[in-house]
């Protein structure tokens, strides 16, 4: 929590044209006077913060915070500081100002939203198997080394059945996106050894996440067989790569659970859109292994102003729909 919100602060000292960087200095800096919004459901007015370098040592009612002498004070009053937003499921750069596609995908539009993100108190987004590998290692390099800005762009290695994966719209253009940049994007698995051997070139990269899909898409793609992304998950658990899993349909949900999905040390995770029906235990069973809850999606493409996320427990049953989107 305490990098999050420091890079909140660090908005606000910029806006406020500060001379005095909080992570930059071992000096006390007190942000006096502002709204604090937890994180944890509670709100604190007339509140304080109290920094040392990149550290938050202290929030308390502005009354009652213990004051180190020489330190720095800023009145924040009217300002609002939270910690940063993270958006789990995207997908970068194929979105234009006006239009959707490959035609998008490019270096400078990435940048774009990964700032428009940022702007709008996002600290990290993950760009869910569309990416192209090398391009997207190389934003995260620069974005490391301090060259560039924006949210954290964290991305996964796209997995699926050979030339499949993405609704069939979205294959289209992830496909031409793979020929325009020469980077791979989806890695097909057509068996269990070449899924364990994808696993290992993408451990070589050093890309943390692997998405797999596990959806037939309506009857026009072959799901990926359960023999196949049990191999996959099992070589990832054993390279320390976390696999995030689309899948459409509960009766999927416990195999992919008993495959190793764990939420302990969220080695696997599901990102899934839900069926009404699901039965209640698979629901349980879901939240025992602290996977992603279901997500009820617009058709509507937001932007990052726009986006809310919203878990199933907002509505009922009849309010949700099924949606076939990722």
């Amino acid at each position: 929590m305490t990098k999050s919100f420091l890079l909140i602060l660090s908005a606000i000292l910029v806006t406020l044209g500060a001379t005095v960087s909080a992570q930059e200095s071992n000096e006390h800096i007190l942000l006096d006077q502002l709204r604090v919004i937890v994180g944890d459901g509670s709100v604190l007015t007339n509140a304080a913060v109290l920094l040392r370098g990149d550290t938050i040592v202290a929030v308390s009612p502005s009354a009652d915070m213990e004051i180190p002498a020489d330190t720095t004070r800023i009145d924040l009053a009217g300002k609002t500081l939270l910690p940063t937003l993270i958006d789990a499921h995207v997908h970068l750069g194929y979105e234009g100002t006006s239009s959707w596609g490959a035609q998008n995908y490019t270096r400078e539009n990435i940048l774009e939203q990964l700032q428009r993100y940022a702007y709008y108190g996002f600290g990290a987004v993950f760009s869910a198997g569309s990416d192209p590998d090398v391009l997207a290692l190389e934003i995260q390099r620069q974005q490391a080394a301090g060259e560039i800005g924006g949210a954290r762009f964290v991305f996964a290695a796209g997995m699926a059945p050979p030339g499949q994966g993405p609704n069939n719209q979205f294959l289209v253009e992830a496909l031409t996106v793979e020929q325009q940049t020469g980077n791979t994007i989806l890695r097909g698995l057509a068996n269990e050894e070449q899924a364990r051997a994808a696993v290992r070139a993408v451990a070589e990269l050093e890309i943390p996440f692997i998405k797999l899909w596990v959806d037939d898409r309506n009857g026009s793609q072959v799901k990926l067989s359960p023999a196949i992304y049990r191999a996959t998950i099992a070589e990832a658990r054993q390279m320390g790569i976390a696999v995030v899993v689309h899948q459409q349909f509960a009766e999927d949900m416990p195999d992919l659970i008993a495959a190793g999905v764990r939420g302990s040390r969220l080695n696997s995770a599901v990102h899934y859109h839900v069926r009404c029906e699901s039965p209640p235990d698979i629901c349980r069973r879901t939240t025992t292994a602290a996977i992603l809850p279901p997500s009820c999606s617009s058709p509507a493409r937001p932007t990052p102003a726009t986006h809310q996320h919203v878990s199933a427990g907002t509505f009922s049953p009849g309010d949700l729909q099924e949606r076939h989107l990722g």
